[in-house]
């Protein structure tokens, strides 16, 4: 039962804290935004192609992928 209050606790508790770049190695990259100088210390690079898209307004369209690039 500890577990399940210490679980539901942390879950609930709201998370504070930076992120640095530079202690990581890996970065997404996405059209229109400027690259970072930390890009120079990559080993592996993710390049956004597209996005997953649905409308409130439509919803019987379901979803649709909009390529990018």
């Amino acid at each position: 039962m500890k577990s399940l209050w210490l679980g539901l606790l942390l879950l609930a508790s709201p998370a504070f804290g930076a992120v640095d770049a530079r202690d990581y190695d890996a970065f997404w990259l996405w059209s229109g935004v400027t690259p970072q100088p930390v890009l120079k210390q990559a080993k592996t690079l993710y390049i956004l192609q597209g996005q997953i898209n649905s409308t409130r307004r439509a919803p019987q369209r379901g979803v649709q992928m909009i390529a990018q690039g």
